[in-house]
């Protein structure tokens, strides 16, 4: 089981879907500002729906044990084991938080590629287990209230198990604040 197939459903669905509900930008490419704005604003929409999918995931028995399960037997993990994960996984905690974002933010084409390769790069250090001052600056996370990469790590070390987790969040460590899911001894 990978993204691999998640990836293409994805794909053909976004193919489909987006033009539909985002008009075309009559610009090649976005405005500096837009291109910023539509970026932060997005990053915190898609944030936002991949911590209440992934908090659902665990939440729910039968969606923890038949397709979010299959991430959490990695114990350890690593930028492979971001790719582990259920069809559905990948749907419901990334590809419908960012396909959301894109409608709702009327994000440019240019902008949802850096977008979408961002979301992408961060979950896979988000994986890697390796807390290095490069990788936080590639990821921003020295900024207020990103989740660091340890966060992560202690979700898959202490919330392998369906029920009331974690850490769920992977950008924004804010969600588990507000909504009562931060580990008390987390290292933010």
């Amino acid at each position: 089981v990978t993204t691999i197939p998640g990836g293409i459903i994805t794909a053909i669905t976004s193919g489909i879907i987006l033009p539909l509900l985002v008009k075309t930008p009559e610009e090649t490419l976005p405005t500096f500002t837009d291109f910023f704005f539509t970026f932060f604003i997005g990053s915190i929409i898609a944030d936002f729906g991949q911590y209440w999918g992934h908090r659902i995931m665990h939440e729910n028995v039968w969606l923890y044990q038949n397709v979010h399960s299959v991430h959490h037997q990695i114990d350890t993990p690593s930028v492979v084991s971001t790719a582990y994960v259920h069809p559905l996984d990948c749907f419901l905690q990334v590809s419908l938080p960012s396909m959301a974002t894109v409608f709702l933010t009327s994000m440019h084409p240019v902008t949802m590629f850096a977008f979408i390769f961002c979301r992408v790069m961060e979950n896979s250090f988000d994986h890697c287990g390796v807390n290095h001052p490069i990788i936080n600056i590639i990821c921003l996370k020295f900024l207020p209230f990103r989740a660091s990469i340890q966060h992560h790590d202690e979700h898959h070390r202490y919330s392998s198990y369906v029920g009331k987790g974690k850490n769920y969040g992977e950008g924004f460590y804010i969600w588990d604040l507000i909504f009562g899911s931060m580990r008390k001894t987390t290292s933010r």
